[in-house]
């Protein structure tokens, strides 16, 4: 189920929306760990993530693939996400548009 959050106070360019998703990321090479993500909009996502195990592999400008949990328990989908912004509690990333034309990091 999904939420929009109240509007009336943001600034920010797409509506966002509450959910519960889970995600496998890979911020570097070898490197892979749960995150849970919060907010989704057209724009991008925020992923709640223990900050400690992140231990500078994702600062921002950092693309990393990642596997969402699809809520019908079918595959998950694979995308190559940017770190926009980094948080205490996760950190907020863009998907980059088209997936197809994204390369994966160095």
């Amino acid at each position: 189920m999904t939420h929009s959050f109240d509007r009336s106070d943001e600034r920010r360019l797409h509506a966002r929306y509450r959910v519960d998703l889970e995600a496998e990321i890979e911020p570097a090479p070898g490197v892979s760990m749960h995150a849970q993500i919060r907010d989704l909009c057209s724009g991008g996502l925020f992923l709640t993530v223990d900050a400690q195990r992140l231990d500078g592999h994702a600062l921002p400008g950092t693309r990393f693939p990642m596997g969402i949990a699809l809520p019908d328990g079918g595959a998950s989908a694979r995308v190559l996400a940017e770190v926009v912004r980094i948080t205490p509690q996760g950190f907020g990333a863009t998907l980059c548009k088209p997936v197809r034309g994204c390369r994966a990091p160095a």
